[in-house]
Formats: structure tokens, sequence, C-alpha cells
């Protein structure tokens, strides 16, 4: 029996965003310029393992990716417990509906919106049989010394929790979320954030994954991954535009064809987890990251490494002594 498009993308999350051209809030949905997003989106496909963790630095289109990718799941069936979609606080919670997933159920009304159910409530949505819950990442009723609870987080079920903004939440959340997966099959943990401090939050996930970076091949066959050279191998083309060199033959190599390679391959059964930079972007430009990196803006480098490099950063007069 022949597969229809239809039947493809009720298989394929990456393949029903681009076959129902999902509408976004910067166009439509497109892997042109973000190649990377490809293996996150198929990682069902892919038989990935559970965990997934995204340490990344801003406008990477993670988040939009996991919010598609969660949607798609709960309009096909998959989370039939539903998803919790968890964010630092209840603030967030209501911005984050109105700006993210209002506007995405409206624009796409044949894709999504006819399986989204009113709730009257930004924290909840129906999708299908689903629901969605938004919650906020606090705890804050204390029932003992050392016990604490979010009276948010009791009576919900769900095979599927997303950590957005990690390292912004209480550190206790996590395992009070976890426990909401105990009667699910499924129980995936996708964690996303920017990085603040090493060993904290999202580098401590990260660490426990099996670290995959993004490499990109160059004519000559040689693979090269930015993030893992920086600062190395950015060059100037006579624009002055800056772009990452092959490192064997010093041309410039664009970020596709390209591929994720994980650094610890021996952790891939326990989770697979994303390194990304703006070095890897298509509308940044290396060598403005290098000079940022070198004369940070107000003497202010944590912000270009967290946020432009991906990666936790402290200053050598902020760390702790013995």
């Amino acid at each position: 029996m022949e597969l229809t498009p239809q039947d493809i993308a009720g298989t394929d999350a990456a393949y029903w965003a681009t076959l129902n051209r999902i509408k976004l809030q910067k166009g439509v949905w497109s892997f042109d310029d973000r190649p990377y997003l490809v293996e996150p989106m198929q990682a069902r496909l892919m038989d990935a393992p559970r965990r997934r963790c995204f340490m990344k630095a801003t406008q990477g289109g993670f988040t939009e990716q996991q919010v598609c990718e969660t949607l798609w799941g709960l309009r096909y069936g998959y989370y039939k417990r539903g998803v919790l979609y968890l964010f630092p606080t209840t603030d967030d919670v209501r911005e984050f509906s109105k700006a993210r997933f209002g506007p995405l159920i409206k624009a796409n009304p044949l894709a999504i919106g006819q399986f989204v159910q009113d709730t009257d409530t930004a924290a909840l949505k129906r999708v299908g049989d689903a629901f969605l819950y938004l919650r906020g990442g606090t705890l804050s009723t204390h029932l003992e010394v050392d016990a604490r609870e979010s009276t948010k987080l009791r009576g919900i079920s769900v095979d599927k929790v997303v950590y957005d903004e990690l390292d912004l939440m209480d550190p206790d959340v996590m395992t009070k979320a976890q426990g909401r997966m105990g009667d699910s099959d499924v129980r995936e943990e996708v964690y996303i954030s920017n990085p603040t401090l090493p060993d904290f939050g999202i580098a401590a996930v990260f660490a426990r994954s099996d670290q995959r970076h993004w490499f990109r091949r160059c004519g000559c066959g040689e693979w090269t991954c930015a993030e893992l050279e920086f600062p190395n191998l950015i060059g100037k083309d006579e624009a002055g535009k800056g772009y990452i060199a092959c490192k064997k033959c010093g041309k410039a190599v664009g970020i596709s064809p390209g591929e994720w390679v994980a650094q610890e391959p021996s952790k891939s059964d326990y989770m697979w987890g994303y390194r990304w930079s703006q070095l890897s972007s298509a509308q940044n430009d290396p060598a403005e990251i290098l000079e940022q990196y070198e004369n940070p803006p107000n003497d202010n480098r944590a912000d270009i490494v967290r946020l432009r490099l991906g990666l936790p950063f402290v200053s050598a007069e902020d760390k702790l002594t013995t």
C-alpha cells in the first residue's frame, strides 16, 4: 500500500511542518537556513532516546521547533496523556501563550487550529483528546522543612515534559515534573535553555548527554565544526564579511551540508544533547561575533559567550575559592 503525503506527515514532524507550510511569526516553516533543525525534528524516526537537551545561543529556532513538534505529537496522538510545557514564571506562561502558541494556532487553522479546542485559559490547551499544560517552573508551597511543592503541577499526568529556559527555573522543579510521567510509557524529557553558569542548569544536563556539535562539510571533503574551533578559522571576504574557513583547505564553508556529530557517543543511549551557537547561523556574521568576544561591549563578555556562543560563563573574579 502506497503512503499518501498525509500518511507520511503523521509519522514525520519535519515533513508535516514542510508539507503544511506551517506559518511562523517570521514566515513559512523552512529548513533552508536552518538545516541543523532537521535531525531534532525527526528524532522520533531515528530511534532517539527519550531525553534530549539543547544548550543554545539565542535565535536558533529551537523553541519554535519544539513547539511545532509538541503540537504535531498531540495532533497525531503520540502524547495521549498530554504534554507539560514549563516556563520560569507564571508571567512567562501568559506571554509565551499569547506570543507563540496563540498566533501559531490561529495562523494554521487547517494543520493545527481545527484540532485545538477553546479552554478559555492561556495555561491550558486541548489538542485532540489530550491536553497541553503550560505552567511556571516555580515551587512556592512549603509542606515541611526542605520539602516544597507546586499546586500547579499536582493532578497532572503527561507523556512529555519540556523545560523551556531551564536555567531560570527552580532546580527542584525537574524532580517534581518528572513525577507527572509516572504512569506514562513514553516519558519524553526535553531541556532547552541559554546557559548561564558552568555545572549548572542546562550545562549540567548537557554534560550528561552525548554532546552533539554541528559539523559542516567542505567541497574538499573535510568536516569542520565552527563551535569547537572558535576563535580560530574565522576569515573575512573582500567585502569584509566573516566566514568559517575549512580547517583543511581554508576556503569558506557554509552551514550546509552538515550533520550533528556526538562527542560522547557512549552517552547516546541516555540523552541526545545539542550545543548550537550563532556561528552556525545564516543570519549572523562570524567576524562580528569574534570582534565582540575579543572586545566585549561594556566589558560584558558573559552575554557574548552565553547568548551568542551558547556556552556557560563565569568570570575569574566571580569563581568561588576554596
